[in-house]
């Protein structure tokens, strides 16, 4: 407590904790922020590899159905698909930006009383 720690002190005493500085410095309600953005990018990948293979499906079930198939299935279908309605994929994609900007935002919050 008589003097600041110097860089490379507190290398030193980080990795001998097994961690990093930016981990000894950082506030933990900022790395709660920091890891829900990680989360809510993880999400929106995904979101956007299921909407790209529900996009696939539907052309390839739309594919089918432009075929000879058995008169109720190509009803169950139809039926199914405007359930989903056109836009399903840009719904899912709508509520995955707004959690992407959810995040972003108490990231910033988190910083700015950190900061304060």
């Amino acid at each position: 407590g008589q003097r600041s720690i110097r860089l490379n002190e507190a290398m030193v005493i980080a990795e001998a904790l097994g961690t990093y500085i930016a981990r000894m410095v950082t506030p933990e309600d900022e790395r709660q922020a920091l890891r829900d953005m990680k989360q809510a990018e993880t999400d929106l990948h995904r979101i956007v590899t299921y909407t790209l293979r529900f996009l696939d499906m539907r052309y390839s079930i739309g594919s089918l159905l432009n075929r000879e198939i058995a008169p109720n299935f190509r009803a169950d279908v139809e039926s199914w698909l405007r359930e989903l309605g056109p836009d399903a994929p840009l719904r899912a994609a709508g509520r995955a930006k707004d959690e992407w900007d959810e995040g972003i935002a108490a990231y910033h919050k988190a910083k700015a009383e950190s900061d304060g």
